[in-house]
Parts: structure tokens; sequence; C-alpha cells
């Protein structure tokens, strides 16, 4: 086996968990493992090693990235924010708001 997987968790040193002779099953299985990971919210980091020297490192970060910026191409985020106005709606069948008439009285009142 010629490629060599490692996962480290955070604050933890590398693990050994699988060898490919193939860079291409072993580029699977790190993509694999991390949407795993991903599902269960762990942090992992995966390092992909041709003998001592590292040719790929992947981890969370890198993964979220790639997959927002091929879906869409653009980030978008849902924001709410509060409203002083009342956004409750009204049952059938209710009477108008009192503060409504006061308001119509005034402005009938200027006129």
């Amino acid at each position: 086996m010629r490629y060599k997987v490692t996962e480290q968790y955070v604050g933890g040193s590398d693990i050994p968990c699988a060898e490919f002779s193939k860079i291409s099953d072993a580029r699977l299985f790190v993509d694999n493992k991390l949407e795993a990971d991903r599902r269960l919210k762990v942090r992992v980091t995966y390092r992909i090693y041709d003998g001592h020297t590292v040719l790929e490192e992947k981890n969370q970060d890198s993964l979220s990235t790639t997959s927002t910026q091929t879906s869409s191409m653009q980030t978008t985020s849902t924001s709410s924010s509060p409203s002083p106005f009342s956004t409750t709606p009204k049952p059938a069948g209710m009477p108008p708001s009192r503060w409504a008439s006061v308001l119509k009285d005034e402005k009938e009142g200027k006129k």
C-alpha cells in the first residue's frame, strides 16, 4: 500500500486509519468520512501521506467551503430582526384596534 490516511481529532495526535494503493481511493475514503463526521458534528482532520510526506490535508472547513461554492456560488444568510410592530395575526371577527379609532379622531380634529 502506497498511500496512508490518518485522522486527527481536535487536540489529539495522528491515528492511522486506512491504506490505499490509489490516490483516488484515498480521496474518496476521506470525503466519505468527512461527510459522516459532519453529520455527527465531529471535527476531524484527515491527512493523506505518500511515505512520510503529506500530500493532502482535509477537514470540515475545507469540505464546507467547497460544497458551498459548488452548489450555489453565493452565500446567503437568513436573519430576522425584531420589529417594533405587532406581527401576530388577528383571529377572524376580532374588532379593530381602539388605537386606530383614536388616531382617526385626532386626524379629523386637525382638519
